[in-house]
């Protein structure tokens, strides 16, 4: 689950996370202004992933398969 977190985050948007764990709240500006508010919490067998409702997209863009 952190392999997958690292990548996440080293892919998708860098700036846009917090990679200090200093913010808290999460992604509540635009994606890619670099203000470094979104995380990505592990609980259990998931990821609790905070940011922008763009990076969200992005995110499951790259989970998603086939065709609609």
């Amino acid at each position: 689950m952190n392999r997958l977190r690292t990548a996440i985050q080293r892919t998708i948007v860098p700036e846009s996370w917090d990679l200090t764990g200093t913010q808290t709240g999460g992604g509540g500006q635009a994606a890619g202004s670099g203000t470094g508010k979104g995380r990505i919490e592990i609980y259990n067998r998931s990821l609790i992933i905070t940011n922008t409702i763009e990076v969200h997209e992005l995110i499951a863009g790259v989970f998603s398969y086939g065709g609609k």
